[in-house]
């Protein structure tokens, strides 16, 4: 039996669209963000998160039988606080939508 862990991370594009990335460790990971995602429920907080409308971070936990993944469990959820103002735009996670000076 080994573990692996999965992550959400939700965001706004350089136009305000709703971005989700998934991914994990492995490839259970990856399966487990997404069957975390595709699972939860109205009332869960990673429900909630999306309809805030935040960035935001999920990170999930799960055991790997085979090729199952089992007791899949959200272990954070929660809204990323907003960049510091003394932090330069360049390391706050920003892309630029205009075109690269040639």
């Amino acid at each position: 039996m080994i573990r692996d862990h999965g992550f959400v991370f939700v965001t706004r594009t350089p136009r305000h669209a709703p971005c989700v990335v998934l991914c994990g460790v492995f490839a259970f990971g990856s399966a487990m963000a997404v069957e975390a995602l595709t699972t939860a429920n109205r009332n869960s907080p990673l429900a909630a998160l999306f309809r805030s409308g935040e960035k935001g971070f999920v990170a999930v936990e799960g055991r790997v039988i085979g090729l199952d993944t089992v007791d899949v469990t959200v272990e954070v959820c929660r809204a990323l606080p907003a960049p510091r103002a003394d932090v330069p735009s360049g390391f706050r996670g920003e892309v630029s939508a205009s075109r690269p000076e040639q």
